[in-house]
């Protein structure tokens, strides 16, 4: 929820320019409104205060009245936004504009070790000849060296082994359905090969996907 306009009441004590000083009496019970209802103001830009009674010298008084809050559910999805406040123009009130616009957050899926990669056949090969380098002369800095040039290599073995094992636990169903039904018609020994094969790769896939799900879920829960 959000809330906006001229409340024609002051927040707090600098909020009147010349005239009479603000007092205490007069912003109690607005402050008191917003704090039970939980709101926060806006962040806001250019001019702080918002009403004139456009009089000149000692006649002219400015104070900020116009304001816009939210409470806690509309800022955790709108706190980006900002309340900008334009020229006055004829008016005594300067308008307010508040540009509402999704932000992408620019955020970086971080690194992840999956254990089936450790099964893999290319796996000790990899490790054991990144290992072998030596890529700096302290041993600590050699080390986390070693780990993230690993990094690009794990993730290109997931990439090409391990994307999609959902859509080929899916085809790998698909084909045996095919099979068996084919089977039902007129029995082969090449249709028993088939069926064999695949059950094969499905047992591997289905496996491989099990373990993964398992430590993302581990995860999950340590992070909770």
């Amino acid at each position: 929820m959000a809330d906006r306009g001229n409340f024609n009441a002051m927040l707090y004590t600098q909020d009147r320019m010349y005239g009479n000083p603000v007092t205490l009496n007069e912003i109690t019970d607005f402050s008191n409104c917003i704090h039970n209802l939980l709101l926060n103001e806006l962040p806001w830009k250019r001019d702080y205060y918002t009403w004139s009674n456009n009089q000149q010298g000692a006649e002219r008084i400015v104070s900020r009245i116009d304001r816009i809050f939210g409470n806690d559910n509309w800022m955790m999805n709108w706190g980006h936004v900002h309340t900008e406040y334009d020229i006055p123009l004829i008016s005594d009130h300067s308008p307010m504009f508040v540009n509402i616009k999704t932000v992408k957050l620019n955020i970086k899926t971080p690194f992840r070790f999956f254990n089936v990669w450790v099964s893999h056949d290319e796996f000790d090969t990899n490790v054991g000849t990144l290992w072998r380098r030596k890529e700096a002369d302290d041993q600590m800095e050699n080390i986390w060296k070693k780990l993230k040039a690993l990094r690009p290599i794990f993730k290109s073995l997931n990439t090409a082994e391990y994307k999609g094992i959902a859509e080929r636990i899916d085809n790998d169903r698909a084909d045996l359905i095919q099979v068996q039904e084919e089977m039902r018609l007129r029995y082969s020994e090449s249709l028993l090969l088939q069926e064999k094969t695949i059950l094969q790769n499905l047992e591997k896939w289905s496996l491989i996907e099990e373990n993964i799900l398992k430590q993302k879920a581990r995860v999950k829960w340590i992070k909770l």
